[in-house]
């Protein structure tokens, strides 16, 4: 018999941001659990998978805004980015790949 694991990091704040150029950023106001090592993006459900090294998922199906569908959907990586939610200074970050779930492979 299996359980669902509980998610270590739903106490997570996650907003998402899309620059002029396209850029996908997400900054995240504590640390995750276990590093990220990519993402994959769901445009049926349209919502963010975290994924960490070992493959477990975290913040289970972050919702995006419809207006980022477009961008989310052509991006290859975007950036994952931990800031201090009181001097909204930047902590780390760095790029991963974004997976489009559903789509073939070029």
């Amino acid at each position: 018999m299996s359980s669902i694991q509980k998610n270590p990091d739903e106490h997570l704040a996650i907003t998402v941001f899309v620059a002029s150029q396209g850029e996908v950023c997400f900054f995240h106001d504590k640390p995750f659990s276990k590093p990220i090592s990519w993402l994959e993006y769901n445009p049926d459900t349209n919502t963010i998978e975290f994924m960490t090294e070992d493959g477990e998922v975290r913040n289970f199906g972050v919702p995006l805004p419809e207006k980022y569908k477009p961008a989310v959907a052509s991006a290859k990586k975007a950036y994952v980015i931990h800031k201090n939610p009181e001097t909204k200074k930047v902590i780390s970050g760095k790029d991963v790949p974004l997976v489009i779930q559903g789509l073939p492979y070029h």
